[in-house]
């Protein structure tokens, strides 16, 4: 069983990391559009070509099933606007009439530092702890991360706000879908798992393969 896993960038790891755990026998391909990153900047028009460009390269080799572990790319791909998921929790929000207990926080920031592979600088943490200065535990229950990227800073970001906060992120959900599209039932691994790293339609080698098998660890 082959597996392709498609992001803007590196933030797509995470989730191969658990499937890797999930569907072990499998091989994987990640394909990051690292010369392209971020998407969520770009027009509609522009995202789409981009991922038509990715899908075209990845479709020679044959995945059984290709995962878009990008927010941005899963959006337009199903011809939506780059606003649909500002929409649909929007809605979520007023739907529930939970508006003055919903805060939205931008971290766009953690995706420059993950695409320097820079997981724990001092930077990091300082951007972080600025970011989450005013969050307590007497005022949030659940921080939801809602980027791949994001999930790299995890452990921090818990470490920052307390263990009261419950830090959340989608990577299992994505993960148990994936699973269950494939009909898969867990075996235990009889081979090592190959994955093949591509950067915007070119292999990757050397160093940066390294730091990518790095985050598989």
């Amino acid at each position: 069983m082959k597996i392709a896993f498609f992001d803007s960038g590196i933030g797509g790891i995470t989730v191969l990391k658990q499937a890797i755990d999930a569907v072990p026998n499998a091989d994987f391909i990640y394909y990051a559009d690292s010369k392209n990153v971020p998407y969520g900047t770009k027009n509609k028009q522009a995202v789409y070509q981009l991922i038509s460009d990715a899908l075209a390269f990845i479709a020679p080799m044959k995945p059984d099933v290709v995962v878009l572990a990008c927010n941005t790319a899963t959006s337009i791909a199903a011809m939506a606007s780059l606003t649909l998921a500002e929409e649909k929790l929007e809605k979520l929000i007023s739907t529930l009439n939970i508006a003055d207990r919903v805060e939205k926080t931008d971290l766009d920031g953690l995706v420059t530092f993950a695409e320097r592979f820079d997981f724990a600088s001092e930077a990091v943490v300082a951007y972080l702890q600025e970011k989450f200065s005013s969050v307590q535990a007497k005022d949030y229950d659940s921080i939801v991360l809602g980027c791949t990227h994001f999930i790299f800073y995890k452990n921090i970001i818990q470490d920052i706000v307390g263990s009261d906060i419950k830090v959340i992120d989608g990577n299992g959900g994505t993960v148990n879908h994936l699973v269950k599209t494939l009909g898969y039932t867990y075996q235990e691994p009889d081979r090592a798992t190959e994955v093949c790293f591509f950067s915007s339609g070119e292999k990757v080698f050397g160093e940066r393969k390294q730091k990518l098998h790095e985050l598989l660890i």
